[in-house]
């Protein structure tokens, strides 16, 4: 149980790494470009059916390059 535990652990930070290291990118990429994105997601998990989650607010970018 131990060892499941470590990797866990192990995989999260690695997760969160990735994840912070690619908004900072992200952010600094904008930044200087002057650009302003557009949000990707609109509060996914708030969403009340499956319908409102995947065409509204799931990935609202790539929905709207398929309209």
């Amino acid at each position: 149980l131990h060892h499941l535990a470590v990797n866990w652990l192990y995989m999260l930070i690695t997760c969160m790494f990735l994840g912070g290291s690619t908004d900072c990118f992200a952010l600094l990429t904008t930044a200087l470009l002057g650009m302003r994105l557009a949000p990707s997601f609109d509060r996914p998990y708030m969403s009340g059916t499956l319908t409102e989650f995947w065409s509204q607010r799931w990935n609202v970018t790539t929905t709207y390059l398929f309209r």
